[in-house]
């Protein structure tokens, strides 16, 4: 799932997709191209990489909110990867829907603002996006106390009322 344009990117995004087997269900906005990353390639060995985006900011996320309603009661989860282009603005109204219907809901985030994720179960930030909430960690254990403070201030909390924090 996820926001596309009415385009040729589109269309092949759809068309190598489903090639794989993969479901894919994709808002369409005619407003906006599909985000496209060139590689210039040579001896296989990538030289430059371009990329074309205007994200999908002031789109209506009604018909994202349809369908992820739509499929709540066939997943077993609800996987969010934020790359700030648009397509989760309203992050919220999403974790919502799936904590409502019990799904559980994991974002790789993006940027520093987590309340953003507010009653999500799982975040999955690197150690760099950790620390640009956190604050910079000496040790180990630092990053055990903060991840936890972290847990409890956003209330990720699993489905049994569980916390966990992990390494990789």
């Amino acid at each position: 799932m996820g926001l596309t344009g009415i385009d040729d990117a589109a269309r092949a995004l759809s068309q190598a997709l489903a090639n794989v087997n993969v479901k894919c269900d994709f808002v369409s906005v005619p407003t906006h191209p599909t985000i496209t990353k060139l590689r210039v390639l040579s001896r296989n060995q990538q030289l430059i990489r371009l990329d074309f985006e205007e994200g999908f900011s002031g789109v209506d996320p009604q018909p994202m909110h349809e369908r992820i309603q739509q499929a709540l009661g066939s997943i077993g989860a609800l996987v969010l990867s934020d790359y700030a282009k648009g397509a989760l603005t309203s992050v919220q109204t999403m974790i919502r829907l799936a904590r409502e219907a019990g799904v559980p809901v994991l974002i790789d985030p993006k940027g520093t603002d987590f309340e953003r994720y507010r009653g999500a179960t799982l975040l999955t930030p690197n150690l760099s996006e950790f620390e640009a909430v956190v604050g910079k960690c000496q040790d180990e254990a630092q990053i055990v106390e903060r991840g936890m403070k972290l847990i409890a201030e956003f209330e990720l909390v699993g489905a049994a009322g569980d916390a966990a924090l992990s390494r990789g």
